[in-house]
């Protein structure tokens, strides 16, 4: 198999799970969630991680010798805008050294803005549950693209929105470690998306022609044989339960600018009242759709029922305990890819 001239290799991170430096920054509502007692295993959290600020120069040059052609990376926001309106120039001016690293070793930087760390004083004041969200979040946008955006030229605005809101607001497994109604969960999807839109215009403001994308989890489903791809097909596309754990509720509106039918059926009383005039807004034009799949389940059709397929006992399991399923990485990016059309 080979790989065409424009494919890049390359690896990704998360601010709080490598950065440290944590007294160089506001506190984030996962400082505040591995604080509460029980909510993680040792009461383990990223104050030091794996130092990476602090090791800056030897990290990259560590991915320079692994040959890495583009590097993916979150914006701490609490240490960029601490109390959500202030910039702190130090926390900026760390970025800002990290993209010009990059680019001295010929590494192509991918600024990601949100990685579920947003300050604790915007949870205090509601969170993503707030209206209000989706202008702080594009503070943030116009703060670092500002600052940024003539050097970087791949930007992707929000990471996992189904893992943040479903772990973060309705499971309570993650920070902020709520359990909300879900009709709770469902407005602030909705604000979610709004920021989304409001944070890619806020990055064309500076840059035109900037490369923007964004990067939910792949829900994926995969046919156990040839006679089963479309019924993997509408699994992967489909809404069956009252949860956010699904493609559609979000990418749809990205890309097409109104939310699934499935979709409204089951949430559409939940969304904010006039909902439908911030779809325009939802809708900016992408450069490229990111998918994080970690792995799929398997279905097949059965006297026309489609059925789930039990993983085998004993099948290969990561270190997170999931199941390794490589046909979820050939099957998702395909299916999404027919659905939406974007690379």
């Amino acid at each position: 198999m080979s790989f065409g001239n424009d494919f890049l290799w390359g690896a990704a991170t998360s601010s709080y799970q490598i950065e440290g430096a944590s007294s160089r920054r506001a506190r984030c509502v996962w400082d505040d969630f591995c604080e509460t007692e029980g909510k993680v295993k040792h009461g383990d959290h990223g104050n030091i991680a794996c130092e990476h600020l602090d090791h800056m120069d030897g990290d990259v040059a560590l991915m320079r010798r692994l040959g890495l052609k583009a590097y993916r990376f979150s914006i701490a926001w609490a240490r960029v805008l601490p109390d959500g309106e202030t910039v702190n120039e130090e926390g900026l001016d760390t970025y800002d050294r990290l993209v010009d690293l990059l680019l001295d070793a010929g590494i192509r930087p991918f600024v990601t803005l949100y990685h579920w760390d947003h300050p604790s004083v915007l949870e205090d004041r509601g969170g993503w549950r707030s209206p209000e969200s989706p202008a702080w979040f594009e503070r943030l946008a116009d703060v670092v693209a500002g600052r940024l955006h003539d050097r970087v030229h791949d930007w992707m605005t929000i990471n996992e929105p189904q893992v943040f809101l479903g772990l973060g607001l309705d499971q309570g497994t993650h920070a902020p470690g709520r359990t909300c109604e879900i009709a709770e969960v469902i407005r602030a999807s909705h604000h979610v998306l709004c920021a989304h839109g409001r944070g890619a215009q806020a990055i064309r403001r500076y840059d035109d022609h900037a490369r923007i994308g964004w990067a939910p989890v792949g829900v994926v489903a995969y046919p156990s044989t040839p006679n089963d791809i479309e019924a993997a097909r509408e699994r992967t596309f489909s809404i069956r339960a009252d949860n956010v754990w699904n493609n559609t509720w979000f990418n749809d509106p990205v890309v097409f600018g109104h939310y699934p039918e499935d979709g409204l059926t089951r949430f559409g009383s939940m969304l904010p009242d006039g909902f439908e005039t911030d779809l325009k807004q939802i809708r900016q034009p992408l450069s490229f759709y990111g998918v994080n799949i970690y792995h799929g389940g398997e279905v097949t059709v059965v006297d026309g029922e489609t059925r789930e397929v039990r993983y085998p006992v004993g099948g290969g399991r990561t270190q997170m305990d999931w199941p390794i399923t490589p046909e979820a990485l050939y099957r998702g990016p395909r299916f999404f890819y027919e659905r939406y059309g974007l690379p």
